[in-house]
């Protein structure tokens, strides 16, 4: 059952594999900033030339509203008036 042990890690050197381990996070970091930076750099450039709706909100969507918020009262008031019958 020797060849069941540890005794492989022994032949590895570790000090490479720490070394390569920091390597491949350094750059999965590295990657990833740079991939943050890239967006942050992309929205700031795009924004402005992106038409925002939301300041200009159309006299439809008011009355939409106002048709639902009826709706759901009148609905609710249906069955409250339902269930004291």
């Amino acid at each position: 059952m020797r060849f069941l042990s540890l005794t492989i890690f022994n032949n590895i050197d570790v000090s490479l594999a720490t070394t390569l381990t920091i390597i491949g996070l350094g750059t999965a970091f590295t990657v990833l900033i740079s991939l943050m930076a890239f967006i942050l750099i992309i929205r700031k450039c795009v924004s402005p030339l992106v038409n925002h709706r939301s300041d200009k909100q159309d006299p439809t969507n008011d009355k939409a509203l106002a048709a639902a918020i009826g709706l759901s009262l009148f609905l609710h008031e249906g069955n409250i008036e339902s269930r004291a019958d």
